[in-house]
């Protein structure tokens, strides 16, 4: 026995706008204000002796790669909403063509 397979678009759609967009938002926002703090705090171990060097040897990639994770990852969630809003307009489409498609058949 076949399954029915059923999509609600406009939930779909819905859920991109409600839960994954502002996700994608909040981490481009979490991304520039940790930037612009940590810009107001400069050099804080100073940049002459080899303890400062030593720590910005690591300090520097560590913090790149937060900022790309935070990029990466609010940039997926803004394609996996964009993805998703696509979806339920295709979804929408393919039903509109149905009830077509059946309405000339004489199935509806």
């Amino acid at each position: 026995m076949p399954q029915e397979f059923s999509v609600n678009p406009v939930e779909l759609s819905g859920k991109a706008e409600t839960v994954l967009q502002p996700i994608a938002d909040e981490s481009k926002k979490l991304s520039t204000n940790t930037r612009e703090a940590l810009a107001r705090l400069g050099y804080f171990a100073g940049t002459d002796d080899e303890v400062a060097k030593a720590f910005w040897s690591q300090w520097t990639p560590a913090v790149t790669a937060i900022f790309q994770m935070l990029s990466y990852f609010g940039g997926g969630m803004a394609l996996t909403a964009a993805n998703l809003r696509s979806t339920a307009m295709l979804y929408q489409k393919a039903e509109e063509l149905n009830i077509e498609a059946a309405q000339r058949l004489g199935l509806r």
